[in-house]
């Protein structure tokens, strides 16, 4: 049927409307999906465009780098690149990191690290810095090369070249030249630092970087302390060996005044430039808080407990009836950050193995010790089958010691209180340690089964430290049977004594000494200091069970090659 007339209009008919709007249609999806695909191809053609970009900037940096390392090691007079920054300038900056080289807390070198930088359109940093080059984009950091540092576990030698840049501010694209300047040979005098501790302190830009690095060539333990704030990462390598440092009752690389000759004159040593062990400390009260591994069930070793075997960071220790460390199940550690008061008894029990390395505990302390009651190994008899060794204390440089000056009353190790076990491995389970969580005696100085003498336990064994009695000075005043160890350079001019370890009147001492200075009481002073013999070639390992420390050093080298950098 044709269009129909109407008053001489003709008017098409609705197929033909449809059609006519379908082809606008069809024409309208056609541009935009061209459009589209202009836009699609458009920026996969600028993603290509830039990554290809990127790429020929990153290969003139790793060949900017292996020019410079072949430079320092070879002393070359000079080498050419051609060197592709895409028409941008690369920026050279000669200050834009440093590291800090220490070796056992002391500062030895202090080196300036120089880079060369460059951005691009997107914001992203090609960047070489100490041999390595790095892309940063935003809070990430990528290794694309390498630097020249490296670590041998085999023989544990560390090789430290750093790079310091002289030249042109900017460099372009085209033909730079790599000019040799100097060499110096910097570090310790002498390369062999075995049973010494070194400490990398880098400060730059690329921190996160140098992280991932130390992590990867070293391993995770060497690098203890990241700060992305102060950009900002520690490594540390190294262990401390303290071997023959208990060969004598008293160590001091200061003063020692010994009022009333209370200590023989051949059981005083002065030594100068003893190894400290803060560092150390530190670490373990680091690793306790960020660590599933240690009982975080205790705030604080108190008396009326018994403690079996594991490792605990604790707030303070302060006891004042009596603290039991039972071993028989293995060694215990407890890390203290803060300080420690003994006005009862802490006893170590069950600490022979019968056969084998005897178990013992280890005390670190970040703050001072006060032992005006008994801090001792089982049987605690003054002067009587003493084993010195199973009861280590570890202090910071900061750590002061006094002993004596007992103020304990007649209700101290009464046995009334209630007793239950700590176990580090399974807090409050008494199973591992039967026969010593219960307080049926009332008269026992342990709180534990018996009810004659002073021992309050089952069985009293004598020498074996196996559910010995525990005894008491012999002056009726402080007792301290075990090893100390707490080197320090520090002024202790505010301490009751004025020195860091005050040894005061009516106090019993059986073991070893090591500290900066020490000091007995005036006068006749009723005090009794033995040297544990036990202890000659003693070679304690002053690092705990569990926690992981960084590897060994023995060689550490360290070279600042000089280049100059520029545009020919």
């Amino acid at each position: 049927m044709g269009p129909r007339r109407n008053g001489g209009a003709v008017r098409p008919s609705d197929r033909g409307q449809a059609a006519l709007l379908g082809l606008v249609l069809l024409i309208g999806m056609v541009a935009a999906v061209s459009v589209g695909l202009l836009l699609v191809g458009g920026n996969m053609m600028d993603n290509a465009e830039q990554q290809s970009k990127n790429e020929r900037i990153e290969q003139s940096f790793i060949e900017l780098s292996q020019q410079m390392s072949t430079v320092s090691a070879d002393q070359d007079a000079s080498r050419a690149i051609t060197f592709d920054v895409a028409g941008s300038g690369a920026v050279t900056r000669t200050a834009s990191g440093n590291i800090v080289i220490k070796r056992s807390s002391t500062e030895i070198e202090n080196l300036t690290m120089g880079s060369i930088e460059y951005e691009g359109d997107d914001g992203s940093i090609v960047a070489y810095q100490a041999g390595a080059v790095w892309r940063e984009t935003g809070n990430q950091t990528r290794m694309i090369s390498q630097p020249s540092f490296s670590y041998n576990s085999d023989d544990q030698t560390l090789w430290l070249p750093v790079t310091k840049i002289t030249g042109d501010k900017e460099l372009s694209s085209g033909e730079v030249t790599i000019g040799y300047k100097n060499t110096s040979n910097s570090g310790p005098p002498e390369p062999f630092v075995e049973n010494d501790t070194v400490t990398l302190e880098i400060t730059s830009k690329y921190h996160r970087g140098w992280k991932l690095y130390f992590e990867d060539e070293v391993e995770d333990a060497a690098v203890t302390e990241y700060n992305t704030s102060e950009n900002y990462v520690k490594v540390e390598l190294g262990r401390t060996d303290i071997d023959a440092a208990f060969d004598t009752g008293v160590t001091v690389s200061g003063t020692i005044e010994d009022n009333g000759d209370h200590i023989d004159d051949d059981e005083i040593n002065i030594v100068e430039g003893m190894t400290q062990i803060g560092g150390l400390i530190g670490s373990l009260v680091e690793q306790a808080d960020s660590s599933d591994d240690w009982n975080d069930s205790v705030s604080a070793i108190n008396g009326g407990y018994t403690y079996t075997k594991g490792t605990y960071l604790v707030d303070e220790i302060d006891v004042d009836n009596t603290a039991t460390f039972d071993l028989r199940n293995g060694n215990a550690t407890v890390v203290v950050d803060g300080n420690t008061s003994v006005d009862g008894t802490l006893e170590v029990k069950n600490w022979s193995t019968g056969s084998g390395p005897d178990r013992a505990l280890k005390i670190y302390t970040t703050g001072d010790v006060d032992v005006r009651g008994d801090m001792c190994v089982s049987p605690c008899e003054p002067n009587v089958d003493v084993n010195a060794a199973q009861l280590q204390l570890y202090g910071t440089p900061q750590t002061s010691v006094r002993i004596g000056q007992s103020n304990r009353g007649s209700s101290s190790g009464s046995g009334s209180w209630n007793s239950r076990v700590v176990a580090a491995a399974s807090p409050g389970n008494s199973e591992d340690n039967p026969g010593n969580s219960g307080n049926e005696g009332s008269t026992g100085s342990s709180g534990n089964e018996g009810s004659t003498g002073s021992s309050g336990n089952e069985s009293s064994t004598g020498s074996s430290g196996n559910e010995g009695s525990t005894g008491s000075s012999g002056n009726g005043g402080a007792y301290y049977e075990g090893v100390i160890y707490a080197p320090s350079d520090e002024d202790f001019s505010d301490t009751s004594c004025g020195y860091q370890v005050c040894i005061d009147s009516n106090a019993d001492f059986d073991g070893s000494i090591v500290s900066s200075s020490l000091w007995t009481q005036h006068g006749g002073g009723n005090i009794e200091f033995e040297y544990d013999e036990k202890l000659e070639g003693f070679e304690p390992n002053i690092y705990p069970e569990g926690p992981v420390f960084p590897p060994d050093i023995t060689y550490l080298n360290v070279a600042v090659h000089e280049l100059e950098v520029k545009n020919t």
